[in-house]
């Protein structure tokens, strides 16, 4: 956050420094008597100076700041591609047991079957032994 703080204060300072030499330019020009223009050049080149150091100033603070997201995303593609391998070896594992329940689930219905068929000839033998 103090990155973006100093953005601001910087910015704020050469919006300062920007009208305070553009009013000072203009009361040279318009307010004083003479040949005032060689000192309202110079105000307006030290206000044209602090403009291109605040853009250079701004534009490497940006360029880090790309350079910071920029390997940020890398790592969260990385960590994005893991958990997708993760998430089909997951969803592999899933059908799988989800095969092998079916199975087990028709296992038990055949062995169920088996066993009413063989209570039904153990109830004809025992009414047959009677």
């Amino acid at each position: 956050m103090s990155t973006a703080s100093n953005a601001k204060n910087l910015e704020n300072a050469a919006i300062v420094i920007g009208v305070l030499a553009i009013a000072t330019a203009a009361y040279f020009i318009f307010a004083t008597e003479g040949n005032a223009y060689r000192m309202t050049n110079w105000i307006i080149s030290a206000a044209f100076l602090v403009y291109v150091l605040y853009n250079f100033i701004n534009a490497r603070a940006l360029k880090e700041k790309i350079e910071v997201l920029t390997s940020e995303k890398t790592a969260l593609q990385g960590e994005l591609s893991s958990v997708k391998s993760e998430l089909a070896a997951t969803n592999t594992a899933l059908e799988e047991s989800r095969a092998a329940h079916q199975t087990a689930q028709d296992q038990i219905a055949s062995l169920q079957q088996q066993m009413a068929s063989m209570q039904q000839q153990l109830d004809a033998l025992s009414n047959g032994n009677e």
